[in-house]
């Protein structure tokens, strides 16, 4: 989770604090991604890293919310 927030930070270009807190009873303690099962059978890749798509998230939702 730490990993995910500062490439958040580093995408958004932001210096917002990352606050650590308790977890919640529903929380997860520990997963794991992974995409070989789609990328065997379905021949699946992603086009973009995930600070790629933060950044193209970033920029689309800045240029709709102008509009």
């Amino acid at each position: 989770m730490l990993d995910l927030a500062e490439t958040i930070q580093q995408a958004t270009n932001t210096d917002s604090a990352i606050v650590h807190t308790d977890p919640r009873p529903a929380d997860i303690d520990h997963c794991v991604a992974d995409i070989s099962k789609a990328r065997e059978q379905l021949g699946y890749a992603p086009r973009m890293s995930l600070r790629e798509g933060i950044e193209a998230l970033q920029k689309t939702t800045r240029s709709t919310e102008l509009d």
